[in-house]
């Protein structure tokens, strides 16, 4: 080993930044919360893909214009909202 992988390995971690500490209630709650949210962006995925699955397989023009006025209102309605509150949670970030 170098001199230098040898000083990496013998360092001190890190200090973490100052973070604030959630109580075990608020904690739970925001782990709830995190999993409703993930819950609904995943059968947002689920239903869009099924919408997009059967449009693509039908012959009818009709149907393929509704098909694709429903995915515009899933990701409108569904996507984007559940999405930036599934990253706004910040339950990664919270100990």
């Amino acid at each position: 080993m170098t001199a230098n992988a040898t000083s990496h390995a013998t360092e001190e971690p890190i200090a973490d930044s100052p973070r604030a500490r959630l109580s075990r209630r608020a904690r739970n709650s925001l782990l709830t919360a995190h999993i409703v949210v993930s819950v609904g962006l995943l059968g947002d995925s689920a239903g869009f893909l099924a919408v997009a699955v059967r449009s693509a397989v039908s012959d009818d023009p009709a149907m393929k214009d509704s098909a694709r006025e429903l995915l515009g209102m899933f990701a409108l309605l569904f996507g984007i909202p559940v999405e930036d509150s599934h990253h706004a949670d910040g339950f990664d970030r919270v100990r």
